[in-house]
């Protein structure tokens, strides 16, 4: 079954919205979830590919760009179709 949650994240701050789907992303993959994050270009999909590196320095979250490597459990993409749980930022 495929599972779609949304949060609203009341800020106008980029890049709190970002640290937001990352702790989404760490709390879906410790359940054990694959998930898809879609960004809204392919700019803020890097940040975030960025930011999942150094989020939790004592835990690793397997991610990538959609279609690369280590993207298998967290995906981020911009325009792609989703087939996994989705976080939308």
């Amino acid at each position: 079954m495929t599972l779609v949650g949304f949060y609203v994240v009341q800020t106008s701050d980029s890049g709190q919205r970002l640290r937001v789907a990352a702790r989404l992303a760490d709390k879906a993959f410790q359940r054990g979830h694959r998930i898809f994050i879609h960004a809204t270009d392919e700019a803020q999909a890097t940040e975030l590919n960025e930011l999942l590196w150094s989020f939790r320095p004592a835990s690793f979250l397997p991610h990538g760009l959609h279609g690369q490597e280590h993207s298998e459990s967290i995906a981020i993409g911009w325009g792609q179709e989703p087939n996994l749980s989705l976080i939308h930022i």
